[in-house]
């Protein structure tokens, strides 16, 4: 009714529900992210004040209320449809990971294989823990979280950047 269509009009675009609420989902996934170039843009020529600017900007963009409110409604409905999960990752995460693996791969000489796995590990050091943590509920005071990803960030160049002195 808001959009001034007739069910039967939304229904014959889209079939059921399922493909309306996926058609949604990708929408809003899609004017979430944060595009490739504005990460790019905020690379300087040192890599740790790089990422610190790259994990400041996505933890922004996930604890954005639009953030936020995908995460949650992603949540809870990958339990009775995994593939919007994985249409999250996908359309999500995935350019994001892309983007990470190739600065790693030009900024730190890291190979494919090790490149990916700092991507992960740098979602899921810088990105991950305050996302669960508003996920949760609980009340994020962003000078802790700005001061927990220069942390973060500290951590995880000493763990890439120091590998091949084990």
């Amino acid at each position: 009714a808001a959009a001034g269509m007739a069910k039967r009009t939304v229904y014959a675009r889209y079939g059921d529900k399922t493909r309306l609420f996926k058609a949604a989902l990708s929408r809003a996934i899609d004017e979430w992210i944060v595009p490739i170039a504005q990460l790019r843009s905020l690379e300087e020529d040192d890599l740790e004040s790089t990422l610190v600017a790259i994990g400041d900007a996505l933890i922004a963009n996930v604890l954005s209320p639009s953030g936020l409110r995908l995460m949650r409604l992603t949540n809870a409905e990958s339990a009775r449809m995994p593939e919007i999960s994985a249409e999250n990752v996908r359309l999500g995460t995935g350019p994001t990971l892309d983007y990470l693996v190739e600065l790693f791969r030009r900024r730190a000489g890291l190979d494919q294989k090790v490149a990916l796995d700092a991507g992960y590990s740098f979602l899921n050091l810088i990105v991950a823990g305050p996302a669960n943590r508003a996920a949760w509920g609980e009340d994020l005071d962003m000078n802790t979280v700005r001061r927990q990803t220069r942390f973060g960030v500290k951590v995880f160049l000493g763990g890439i950047l120091d590998r091949e002195s084990r």
